[in-house]
């Protein structure tokens, strides 16, 4: 049984009463409770990390670091050889390069000898675009160590545009076949340039030629493909 005892304390002449003392068994509502989430604060394992799947976590942190950096250097070492090397292609790169040539010279010629408004617009259209496409297609065929010297470009050119175009001159035609064959050819450039950018496994270049086909589909005003 509980009971309590009142500690008195003598002061000289009177006495004193302090305060009760409790005596006999804590009542059970006054004993502390376990908490429910004690497991969060109280780590186990002492201080060494908790366990998951068998791993501490310390350990979980340090294994996914060496799987990230492992896999950083993959891509490294992939992106560096799609980069490296010569292309697959460079006989065909090389080949869309003196074809941008030749359309650039005939487009020239048509400034020269055309008349009507929708020839000279194609003729400038396909002049100032082509002549930027080249020129940065240049710098990234080097890169990707495609030799291509300023003496071969011109071997894409077409003797016989040549001839039907002076043939035309003398009939008074220029103007249409003129327009006929600028477009011939175009259309025929920005079929090579997809299958060229498709063919390509280099990044850099790759991109490249993916702007420059897009270009070339604006220019006959076609949809490119996706």
């Amino acid at each position: 049984m509980n009971g309590v005892l009142m500690k008195q304390v003598s002061l000289g002449k009177g006495t004193y009463s302090g305060s009760p003392i409790i005596t006999g068994t804590i009542p059970r509502t006054m004993q502390q409770q376990p908490n429910e989430y004690d497991f969060i604060m109280n780590d186990p394992s002492g201080g060494k990390g908790r366990k998951f799947g068998g791993l501490t976590t310390t350990n979980k942190f340090a294994f996914v670091g060496l799987i990230s950096a492992i896999l950083v250097v993959v891509m490294g070492v992939l992106y560096f050889a799609l980069n490296a090397g010569k292309p697959n292609n460079e006989a065909q790169l090389i080949s869309l390069a003196q074809q941008q040539t030749e359309l650039i010279r005939v487009a020239g010629l048509g400034l020269k000898d055309a008349r009507e408004t929708q020839s000279r617009q194609l003729a400038t259209t396909t002049l100032l675009n082509i002549t930027s496409d080249l020129n940065n297609l240049k710098p990234r065929l080097a890169a990707a160590k495609v030799k291509l010297k300023d003496a071969a470009l011109g071997a894409g050119k077409n003797s016989k545009t040549d001839q039907a175009l002076e043939k035309a001159k003398e009939n008074n035609q220029f103007d249409t076949v003129f327009l006929k064959t600028l477009q011939d050819e175009l259309v025929d450039y920005q079929k090579n340039m997809n299958a060229a950018y498709k063919d390509t496994a280099n990044i850099q270049l790759k991109a490249e030629l993916k702007k420059q086909y897009e270009n070339a589909s604006l220019i006959i005003n076609v949809k490119p493909e996706e």
